[in-house]
């Protein structure tokens, strides 16, 4: 009998010890299948409240810079910019045409923000680390025009640590600067990975927001590739903020940057033109518009000889979704009209002991590298027409009217 009693005790214990093991286990995989499902940051995951009210206004700036871009995004809670005090003001970038730029370059960029009523930047976003995006940062970092008052900084994470010690100069003073302000650090991979509405860095209320669409993290060495992508909505008008959005395509011709889940977000009705204008690196292909099917395409760009942007197939691309001329705008005029001799001669003044041989050579390449966009742009006399001007692109969204509002809102 005890010997049975025993038999029936060691049983027992095995089962119970068993079934601890059994629940630790599935509770184990649980823990670890959540956390694989919740994004992690390695910075702030406080979304941004700004309250507004029925008086405040909206406007969005793409400021001429050249062949760089930066952006400012600007909410009036009382309905006046001009009152500063009372603005939310957003900065896209603040990039520059040259790796070394000048003070005159970067006077100019914090000239034509602090005319635009900036005195308080409340976000920073760094679409990537290229200089024609952060070009001007650490200037304005440092700028006694500017305050930092609770300031965050958005940018991709992954792409500065794949980088690591490869990162420009440039871009590690930048990162260092960010510190020294104080400034609070998030994450675009983070926000990225959320679902709507939770991706809404910014809640201005009312269903009004910036949301954060892409810069995951892609392990891709083309630094155009982590390109944060971000969604500005207020009163039911969009604009798509892009970067330099290239690289590796999904299956639905979208770079694999902005995950599927955010692909109705795409839709909106203002595109900032994605690498300025370029359909290198699988910018701006006709699947990738369909999805965005923009009313209105920004492309910040300059006149250069070197880069020949816009290119005349992504403008063609743009006609194609149905983009109006009048609504293709650029902070320069699209096109080179010299001719092949202009050109030639322009390359010989500029670089002394350029041989006529060689600057013919490089004169026709030049030359060839436009033709598709001029011929784009004598078929369409009335885009970036001289009517709009040419500089800053300046948009008031609480009065700008399309035919089409975006599907997604």
């Amino acid at each position: 009998m005890e010997q049975k009693s025993k038999k029936i005790l060691f049983w027992t214990i095995f089962s119970i010890v068993v079934l601890a093991i059994v629940t630790a286990g599935i509770y184990i995989l649980f823990i670890q299948e959540k956390k694989e499902q919740e994004p992690t940051s390695d910075g702030s995951t406080q979304q941004i409240q700004f309250q507004t009210t029925k008086e405040s206004v909206a406007r969005a700036i793409q400021f001429d810079v050249g062949q760089a871009d930066c952006g400012l995004v600007q909410v009036s809670k009382d309905g006046s910019f001009e009152t500063r005090k009372d603005n939310f003001n957003i900065l896209i970038d603040a990039g520059t045409t040259s790796n070394k730029p000048s003070q005159t370059d970067k006077k100019n960029i914090e000239d034509k923000i602090s005319n635009s009523f900036v005195t308080n930047i409340d976000l920073i976003v760094i679409s990537h680390l290229h200089a024609d995006h952060i070009g001007a940062m650490t200037h304005i970092l440092n700028s006694s025009k500017f305050t930092f008052k609770n300031t965050t900084c958005l940018f991709n994470w992954a792409e500065a640590r794949y980088f690591g010690n490869k990162l420009s100069s440039m871009a590690k003073t930048m990162f260092n600067d960010l510190k020294k302000k104080n400034i609070t650090l998030t994450d675009s991979n983070y926000w990225a990975n959320l679902d709507a509405p939770k991706n809404r860095l910014v809640d201005f209320g009312d269903n009004n927001y910036f949301s954060v669409l892409g810069g995951t993290n892609v392990k891709d060495d083309n630094e155009n590739a982590w390109s944060v992508v971000n969604r500005m909505q207020w009163m039911r008008k969009s604009i798509l903020y892009t970067g330099d959005l290239a690289g590796t395509l999904s299956s639905e011709g979208v770079a694999v940057d902005v995950p599927k889940k955010h692909y109705s977000e795409l839709d909106c009705d203002i595109l900032k033109a994605p690498h300025h204008g370029s359909v290198t690196e699988n910018s701006n292909g006709i699947p990738f518009l369909n999805k965005v099917s923009p009313n209105e395409v920004w492309i910040s760009a300059g006149v250069s000889d070197k880069y020949t942007l816009p290119d005349g197939e992504a403008l063609e691309n743009y006609s194609t979704v149905h983009v109006s001329d009048a609504n293709i705008k650029g902070t320069e005029k699209f096109g080179n009209p010299k001719s092949l001799e202009q050109i030639k001669q322009d390359l010989i003044a500029s670089k002394p002991g350029l041989s006529e041989a060689d600057a013919q050579k490089q004169a026709q390449k030049i030359f060839n590298a436009w033709k598709k966009c001029n011929e784009w742009v004598k078929l369409h006399p009335t885009a970036n027409n001289n009517n709009r001007g040419f500089g800053d692109i300046n948009c008031n969204l609480n009065t700008i009217a399309f035919k089409r509002q975006s599907r997604y809102n």
